[in-house]
């Protein structure tokens, strides 16, 4: 402990040699040969999963643990559109969907599929024949429940939900399918908001489209719904004032027929009203993620746009509560961004989550770096800030000896699997000169 503390005091005299400024947040890209559809973030891995119309690095669905892609279980056919994780009582495995027609009995294939021993395979007694775009895990106290969103229509209208033992209908059901889903409380209690080209069934046609909410029993429209368009993604963030449900997609705005709010593709909802999050976006929304790049967690956004407020932004934009600006590592000049999410390649590690994208592209960072159809931006803050309070200073080193002494896995900087000497050289290294990573 006296060598510890005369290095820390050693450093503090030193007065941390590191810029305080954030180092710049940067790219790193990767190749699918066709393009990526969506992103699913496994926390008990930490995996990422990427699922697609690609046929390489593996076919369909792949697994990314930091450097490379690795082909997941088997016998998929076609797109897969959707990728979660769930526990229906058998315990937790992942599940897809899309047109993936995995083969079934007596010559018909299911479009949705669950991994078993290392291969995709139908479940339940009836399952589902139609191409499903989204699925959602969810536990209302009723037990966990799967839904499902896809083509088909009576008598469950567009969406279902797996009960463990059964497909079964959610009400009414909707007037046309779901392309996301995010679980929020907007002050009534934990619901399952869901965007798409939807109806909400039962409701008025003008007071019901693009949104609806699902309590567990019965869906309900959203302060009137989206206005001249449809909902594509949504999220939760919260820009310091508490948080709202953010929808993404392809919209002049939101509201009741009187009096709805003009939000150029993107909108949030407080629970109250419907607002717009400053001049929005000039093309439509695919996806949305909160992400911190170095400088705090913001709201980023991607998709077909190039304006993002006032500023020119390459598909890619971050809202910090009060006004929109580009990506600050360079955006993707062609193409489209279907969908992104947070991925931590190291678990609990000291290193940053990193920002995922997938679609149609060749290229990110302005078109500085190839990147086919899938990258990583990588979160510009020097691993010298070991307590991640966004400087680099005494209260890092101290944080890291703790850690040290006390042998945690956070303190391999190093990644040699222990906790040795050779990690306080590594910590002092960043300490020092402030390299990003």
């Amino acid at each position: 402990m006296r060598e510890v503390q005369l290095v820390f005091g050693l450093a503090i005299a030193a007065g941390g040699a590191c810029a305080q400024e954030p180092c710049a947040p940067r790219w790193q890209g990767f190749a699918l040969n066709d393009a990526g559809h969506v992103l699913y973030a496994d926390a008990s891995g930490p995996t990422l999963y990427v699922g697609g119309s690609f046929t390489t690095p593996a076919a369909y669905i792949a697994a990314f643990t930091g450097d490379g892609f690795a082909p997941v279980g088997g016998n998929l056919h076609g797109d897969v559109r959707s990728i979660t994780r769930h526990n229906d009582g058998g315990g937790s495995t992942l599940y897809v969907a899309g047109f993936i027609g995995v083969p079934r009995s007596a010559g018909f294939s299911d479009n949705v599929a669950r991994l078993e021993n290392g291969a995709f395979v139908p479940f339940g007694s009836a399952g589902t024949s139609s191409w499903m775009s989204a699925l959602t895990s969810y536990n209302f106290g009723a037990g966990p429940r799967l839904m499902g969103s896809g083509g088909f229509g009576f008598p469950c209208e567009y969406v279902t939900e797996w009960t463990g033992s059964a497909w079964q209908c959610m009400g009414q059901g909707l007037g046309s399918v779901v392309t996301d889903s995010v679980v929020f409380d907007d002050g009534s209690g934990r619901a399952l908001f869901c965007v798409g080209s939807l109806i909400v069934n039962g409701a008025p046609f003008s007071e019901g489209i693009g949104i609806g909410k699902w309590n567990g029993t019965a869906w309900s429209t959203v302060n009137g719904g989206i206005r001249g368009g449809s909902g594509t993604t949504c999220t939760v963030f919260d820009a310091g004032s508490g948080p709202e449900l953010i929808v993404g997609g392809s919209f002049l705005g939101a509201g009741p027929t009187s009096g709805w709010t003009q939000a150029r593709n993107i909108a949030r909802w407080n629970g109250q009203r419907w607002a717009p999050l400053g001049a929005g976006l000039n093309n439509q929304v695919r996806a949305l993620a909160v992400f911190d790049d170095g400088s705090g967690p913001k709201l980023y956004a991607a998709g077909d746009f190039t304006i993002a407020g006032t500023a020119p932004a390459q598909r890619l934009a971050r809202w910090d509560g009060t006004a929109w600006s580009a990506c600050p590592a360079g955006g993707v000049p062609t193409g489209t961004i279907n969908d992104m999410t947070v991925f931590d390649p190291d678990g609990n590690g000291p290193q940053m989550p990193y920002l995922a994208v997938t679609g149609s592209f060749g290229a990110v960072a302005g078109g500085a770096i190839a990147a086919a159809n899938f990258a990583l931006l990588v979160p510009g803050r020097s691993t010298g800030d070991f307590n991640q309070d966004g400087g680099v200073d005494g209260a890092d080193v101290e944080a890291f000896f703790e850690s040290w002494e006390a042998g945690d896995a956070a303190a391999d900087l190093n990644g040699d699997g222990g906790v040795d000497g050779s990690d306080v050289a590594a910590f002092f290294v960043a300490w020092s000169s402030g390299l990003c990573g």
